[in-house]
């Protein structure tokens, strides 16, 4: 298995245990994404974490959705 195909994963799991602490991110984009020796993502930046607010929960209630993000992966080999 390719080490690139865990990234997306971990970066899951990161902002998973974010939101069920109750705190978002509010900042997530490439350059917050780093590599350790082992070659896991590591999600960075987290100085501009927020609570989880409640005119965030009424956005998602009513269906609006935030931007999506960006990321893409590009195959390699």
């Amino acid at each position: 298995m390719y080490p690139w195909r865990q990234w997306p994963i971990q970066i899951g799991s990161a902002l998973s245990h974010f939101h069920e602490a109750g705190w978002a991110h509010m900042d997530i984009k490439p350059s917050n994404v780093v590599r350790d020796a082992e070659g896991n993502s590591i999600l960075i930046d987290i100085s501009g974490i927020g609570g989880i607010t409640h005119a965030w929960r009424a956005l998602l209630k009513f269906g609006r959705r935030l931007r999506p993000l960006n990321f893409h992966l590009t195959r390699v080999g």
